[in-house]
């Protein structure tokens, strides 16, 4: 993590904003079709194409985020976030790419800010409070969000500041 770079070049008082992804073992779609359908789509695709990850989950354009992970030699979408291991390598499926990464939760983050030069100002998961304002936001965007966003947030928002 970048924490201890931010404290060096930070003054005192001085304001950071990191954002992280979260909710890794959460499937994010457009919402178009069933979200079953999805996870089982990702599950043939990968028992089918293995030796092409992760090229061809690049046209896999109703899913906006996913996590996937080599587990026992073979990659596989990561619908439980506990089975992944701080610091282990993961792919990250987001709008119109798929990037390497490496799996952070939450905790190790507030972890490791607590135990530097930083206080936390605020911490912010957003996500839809209800239903109704996830089809509200829809009505207004090119791109539509799935039931997924109501309870999940897709990545957190730190706001620290160096003491």
């Amino acid at each position: 993590m970048h924490i201890e770079e931010l404290s060096r070049v930070l003054k005192r008082g001085g304001v950071a904003i990191i954002t992280a992804p979260s909710s890794f073992g959460v499937v994010f779609t457009d919402g178009e079709r069933p979200y079953k359908e999805v996870i089982d789509s990702i599950d043939v695709l990968l028992a089918n194409h293995q030796d092409a990850f992760p090229k061809n989950l690049q046209g896999l354009d109703e899913i906006y985020r996913a996590t996937f992970a080599k587990k026992q030699g073979k990659w596989s979408l990561v619908c439980d976030e506990a089975i992944l291991e701080c610091g282990e390598e993961i792919w990250r499926k987001i709008p119109m790419m798929v990037v390497p990464n490496y799996y952070h939760p939450v905790d190790e983050y507030l972890a490791l800010i607590s135990a530097s030069n930083f206080c936390i100002n605020q911490i912010d998961q957003t996500h839809f409070i209800d239903e109704q304002a996830r089809q509200a936001y829809d009505c207004n965007q090119k791109y539509h969000l799935s039931k997924e966003y109501v309870e999940n947030s897709p990545f957190v928002i730190f706001v620290i500041n160096k003491l």
